[in-house]
């Protein structure tokens, strides 16, 4: 391992309709790629997580070139652990192609190298953004053998956006808001849709506050999960009073071990885990399916909605993953231009 050194790449990833949220619509992601050995690794930056894409290669490439020598899992573990916050993404592709060339290199799953329970039964939902009647149509057409569907919610319309997904079939929903609601807009909507099949409600306010989400909670019956306001273990300390989940992603939380973390200090304060994705491939997405025993849901689609994915691992038969059986990440094949 004395001559490995990490290498990093940058590679968009091509959406097959465009992306849209409360906060913004994409047509494609760049995405971080990461090679240490036999190892790959993956980490989607985000706005709302750290260093702007553009940014995060070349800030961690600095960091990496003041430290040459870095040589086995004591002076790599503690190096990563040590990358600053906003360079979480990047954190997390390294750390995942350190993690995928151990494993490889004893020859056992992922999992197994991390004393995790095999992955099973993985079932995953499915992001339907907002559009016109005949784009949700095709959207539902698209993904219909899938029975629990995420929306993308808050903004004008979204009640009537949910009405149309109902119509057009029956279906468990998760609905996603990601902060663009207020208080009394969330425990209006809530109220309207008292009686209808909602899993919870993820994020529903931006930056809340312990006293809004309180408001929101005695108002209304939901189950209410926190993702953006999610990234440490203070906030779950902070926040698990008036939650009833979280929702972890391998890339906002800065890597595998991390994310492991701050999964047991929500179990510990009994909250329930949700395990989602940025847009990324197979790579992140296999990562994800090896620590998927621990969570109580799973949001893990994000493979189906981009047209280049550049490797083949964790796929989808019907709305369930499968976990190719492999040593490290379990990837069958991948560009080698990638890193």
């Amino acid at each position: 391992m004395a001559d490995l050194k990490f290498k990093l790449s940058s590679y968009p990833l091509k959406l097959r309709r465009p992306f849209t949220t409360s906060k913004q619509s994409a047509s494609e992601k760049d995405t971080l790629f990461a090679r240490f050995g036999q190892g790959i690794g993956e980490g989607s930056p985000s706005l709302h997580y750290g260093a702007p894409p553009a940014e995060l290669i070349p800030l961690t490439q600095e960091l990496l070139d003041q430290h040459t020598s870095l040589r086995g899992a004591q002076q790599i573990e503690p190096f990563l652990a040590n990358l600053p916050g906003y360079l979480a993404a990047a954190r997390c592709g390294m750390e995942m192609a350190y993690l995928d060339h151990v494993a490889q290199e004893q020859g056992v799953p992922l999992y197994d190298y991390l004393h995790l329970e095999p992955p099973s039964d993985m079932l995953s939902s499915i992001t339907i953004t907002q559009g016109t009647e005949d784009e949700l149509k095709q959207q539902v057409e698209t993904y219909h053998q899938f029975g629990t569907f995420k929306l993308k919610v808050g903004f004008d319309g979204d009640l009537a956006m949910i009405e149309s997904i109902l119509n057009l079939k029956e279906a468990r929903l998760r609905l996603d808001a990601n902060g663009g609601w207020d208080v009394n807009e969330t425990i209006e909507r809530m109220k309207s849709l008292s009686g209808y099949p909602i899993e919870f409600v993820e994020q529903p306010v931006n930056e809340p506050t312990l006293r809004e989400l309180d408001k929101i909670k005695t108002k209304v019956e939901c189950t209410l999960l926190l993702d953006e306001a999610i990234k440490s273990a203070e906030d779950i300390e902070r926040f698990h009073p008036v939650c009833d989940g979280v929702s972890l992603k391998l890339a906002k939380c800065g890597g595998i071990k991390e994310t492991l973390r701050l999964a047991e200090a929500a179990r510990e304060r009994g909250l329930q885990l949700l395990l989602g994705c940025m847009v990324e491939s197979s790579v992140g997405i296999s990562a994800a399916c090896h620590i998927s025993s621990l969570f109580d849901y799973l949001d893990l689609d994000s493979i189906l909605l981009i047209e280049n994915d550049p490797a083949w691992g964790a796929h989808f038969d019907g709305e369930h993953l499968i976990l190719p059986e492999g040593p490290g990440l379990g990837l069958v094949r991948e560009e080698t231009t990638l890193a």
